[in-house]
């Protein structure tokens, strides 16, 4: 628990020593700059992408979570993948799903920028991927 209610506009510099401690645990590179919604946003995923495909897409084909693009339609929130491949990978809450199933990052979910990727196997018409960020 922490020592006293942590508002929204508090820095990190601000919050005791022993809060720090948990935060310390919960997210790698933090910022005691930071304001405690800009942490939050470290922790959880806040947009929800989904991608439908709408014809043969072939492996390592690059998708967006902004915007349509051959063979899939966006629906949802405009994602961020991160900044860089190693903060995508860094960030658990990035995930995607492919009909349901989680793909490995890294290996079945390719990095290409903060907004768009590649998957390492063929996607058909009716599957369905949705993107946490």
């Amino acid at each position: 628990m922490p020592s006293r209610k942590i508002t929204d506009l508090d820095p990190i510099s601000s919050v005791a020593s022993e809060d720090l401690i948990l935060i310390r645990e919960l997210v790698a590179g933090y910022d005691r700059n930071m304001s405690v919604s800009q942490l939050a946003a470290k922790l959880t995923a806040v947009k929800n992408t989904g991608l439908t495909i709408t014809g043969f897409i072939v492996s390592t084909t690059t998708l967006s979570v902004t915007s349509n693009g051959t063979n899939f339609v966006k629906s949802g929130d405009n994602g961020n993948l991160g900044a860089s491949d190693s903060e995508f990978l860094s960030i658990e809450f990035i995930q995607c799903f492919l009909n349901g199933v989680a793909l490995i990052k890294g290996t079945e979910m390719i990095w290409i920028s903060s907004t768009s990727f590649s998957i390492s196997v063929d996607l058909d018409l009716g599957d369905k991927l949705i993107v946490l960020s």
